[in-house]
């Protein structure tokens, strides 16, 4: 094997870079349609269950916190499930199981 010389090249990347004017973009019909197609869809949308005979037994106070935690979760950006809607499929699962 031979040893190979590195040479590295200066390109003066010491100056400071050049920040560009930062874009205003305002919000289009499109964007409010949106939004309340989702705020509509997080209070009217099924709650999905495991489908068990035990699907009614789901505590009422964890029923009543799905649209809230949905509306959470709109206002973050997340796309998944919440926590409370996972809990209450986990639920009627795991009673199915037992």
């Amino acid at each position: 094997m031979e040893n190979l010389k590195v040479v590295q090249f200066d390109f003066g990347f010491e100056c400071k870079p050049i920040s560009a004017k930062e874009k205003v973009l305002k919000p289009t019909k499109k964007d409010k349609s949106d939004f309340v197609f989702d705020f509509m869809d997080c209070l009217a949308s099924p709650i999905i269950v495991f489908k068990s005979a035990w699907q009614d037994t789901i505590p009422k106070d964890i029923l009543g916190r799905i649209k809230l935690s949905r509306i959470i979760c709109s206002m973050t950006g997340d796309k998944m499930a919440s926590l409370i809607e996972t809990l209450a499929c986990l639920t009627s699962a795991k009673s199915e199981l037992l």
